[in-house]
């Protein structure tokens, strides 16, 4: 109790202090508390150049809340981008040891106590870290499709750029049915830099809108996301691009769609993650996942439809274009023919704030919703779906008794 440590740091990354531990927006930092002021004074003075870092002796809170400050500068993008959208689809998309390294640099950190009457002889703990440096502005693409209600694009927009200027955002949005469009038609936002919004025709439909999205992209990830979906907070892009480097997955079975609880939809339903069963030409989605990974993520069959996915394996997998609806679990289900390996981790996540649309053009279209998922289901060759959001225990017979059951 009442210990005190010198925290030490060494990188060959440029370190910087950050006025808060997770600033939005462009007045972010401007008014801190007394002791986040005191907590970014002590972690400037730490600052002993560039890639160096020694606090004073603090206590074990006063650290914490320097260290949280503490950040790193990304490195410039280690291939250019033409090269993720000239990769030939048989590319074997497992990194090398040598090329996941090459996206890591190593980051030493050293807590050194302070001798005192408590503690007379200093103690040294000493651990290291591989830090990721790539910049997500510049290896990921935010991606939606809207129809009927395209004002919630500069909303998603809005949200991004609180955190990121430089991202690129590309959406599509459908013509009203009178409007008469023909074809795509790309063009800048007129508030949002470094948006483009593509207007498509009436109908267009969901697997055509994300099919063309995936085409448009031109960085190695690809962020899809629904219209009514927000960054916030608790969205962590870095987070998930370290998980697509990561050496659990990388080097064997590497990620090619990355997805995360929505968790407004789960308080509701029920977590819409699992593996897929056909049985009797009825679809299920069980909620039972076996494999727990190091870092708490786990591998399913399907997620939901907003997830980080891998630019270059997303072209190679299918969506079943004519599909107004039900292009959800065809793909899923379909593209595991194609070996999609698809994960859900849990420490980032979007709000899902939904909107209640009721202009005539958009009740039309979900009054006709329950006819087309008959429709798109028998095309797959379904007769029923089950969608089980009950979360199963693995320990408990009768959960494998229900299910059996169904």
């Amino acid at each position: 109790q009442g210990q005190h440590w010198r925290v030490t740091v060494e990188t060959p990354l440029r370190l910087f202090c950050r006025p808060e531990h997770r600033a939005r927006g462009p007045s972010a930092g401007a008014a801190s508390s007394g002791a986040s002021s005191r907590a970014l004074q002590r972690c400037e003075a730490a600052l002993a150049g560039p890639m160096a870092f020694q606090s004073q002796c603090l206590s074990v809170a006063d650290a914490n809340a320097v260290l949280s400050l503490l950040a790193y500068h990304p490195e410039p993008m280690l291939d250019s981008p033409p090269a993720f959208v000239s990769q030939q689809e048989s590319r074997d998309f497992r990194h090398s040891e040598e090329e996941l390294k090459a996206h890591f640099r190593q980051l030493k950190v050293t807590a050194e106590s302070c001798a005192g009457a408590s503690l007379p002889e200093a103690t040294t703990l000493t651990t290291e870290f591989a830090a990721l440096v790539d910049d997500v502005e510049e290896h990921v693409t935010v991606v939606a499709h809207c129809a009927e209600r395209c004002h919630l694009l500069e909303r998603l927009a809005k949200s991004f750029r609180e955190a990121y200027a430089k991202m690129q955002i590309i959406a599509t949005c459908e013509c009203a049915e009178d409007e008469g469009c023909q074809e795509p038609v790309p063009r800048s936002h007129e508030t949002v830099p470094k948006m483009t919004v593509v207007s498509v025709p009436y109908d267009f439909g969901l697997s055509r809108g994300k099919t063309l999205l995936i085409e448009m992209t031109k960085t190695e990830f690809v962020l899809v996301l629904d219209d009514d979906f927000t960054h916030s907070m608790h969205s962590c892009v870095e987070c998930m691009l370290w998980k697509m480097r990561s050496r659990h997955y990388s080097l064997w079975k590497p990620f090619d769609i990355l997805g995360f609880p929505v968790q407004e939809d789960e308080r509701i339903f029920g977590a819409f993650r699992g593996r897929l069963r056909v049985t009797n030409q009825q679809l299920f989605l069980e909620p039972m996942v076996e494999e727990l990974l190091p870092d708490g993520c786990v591998r399913v069959e399907i997620c939901p439809m907003v997830f980080l996915g891998r630019t270059a394996r997303m072209r190679t997998f299918t969506f079943q274009k004519d599909l107004r609806v039900g292009e959800h679990e065809q793909f899923f289900y379909s593209n595991a023919y194609n070996g999609v390996q698809v994960a859900v981790c849990f420490d980032s996540s979007f709000p899902h704030f939904r909107v209640n649309t009721m202009s005539a053009g958009y009740v039309k279209r979900r009054e006709r919703m329950p006819e087309l998922m008959a429709n798109a289901f028998q095309k797959l060759g379904f007769e029923r779906a089950m969608l089980l959001f009950r979360k199963y225990d693995h320990g408990r017979m009768s959960d494998y008794d229900e299910l059996l059951d169904k």
